[in-house]
């Protein structure tokens, strides 16, 4: 899909980076994309209010999802954004667990080696409506492979 956004952070020498590879790869946004950015700014309170009830409904989901499965998951709410890192406390691979997932459910959970982290954490986005549904898939693929 067609993607518009910005880049925040705090790390100077990252955003000069970041900079430096995007003249590489491209100088500027395409006009489609700029007509595009132009009209959702436009209706940016009806983008905004439709974006933080889907959010807000996907994290009270969540919170009952892992509070539900605390043996299995460590989860801390971000504070904000659409994106977690909950822990996987089971003895085993994140990223094996992360495949088998996919494999079995269809569901896609990234480990935290996808982003350069040796942890047993993973990235799971929750910025689109159909959050119950993939819990869902998650729980029926705990309970196939008898981790609860």
């Amino acid at each position: 899909g067609l993607r518009v956004g910005w880049l925040a952070s705090r790390s100077a020498a990252m955003i000069e980076a970041i900079n430096t590879f995007k003249d590489y790869t491209t100088i500027c946004g395409s006009a489609s994309g700029e007509i595009l950015a132009i009209m959702a700014l436009r209706a940016k309170e009806a983008i905004l209010s439709r974006n933080r009830v889907i959010i807000q409904n996907n994290l009270q989901v969540l919170d009952a999802f892992f509070n539900k499965h605390s043996d299995l998951f460590n989860w801390q709410k971000p504070l904000g954004g659409t994106i977690g890192f909950p822990n996987l406390l089971l003895d085993r691979s994140v990223d094996n667990f992360c495949q088998q997932l996919l494999v079995q459910k269809g569901v896609m959970l990234l480990p935290a080696s996808v982003i350069g982290m040796q942890s047993n954490h993973f990235r799971i986005g929750f910025g689109r409506v159909n959050m119950p549904e993939v819990l869902n898939k998650l729980e029926e693929f705990l309970i196939e492979n008898k981790y609860i």
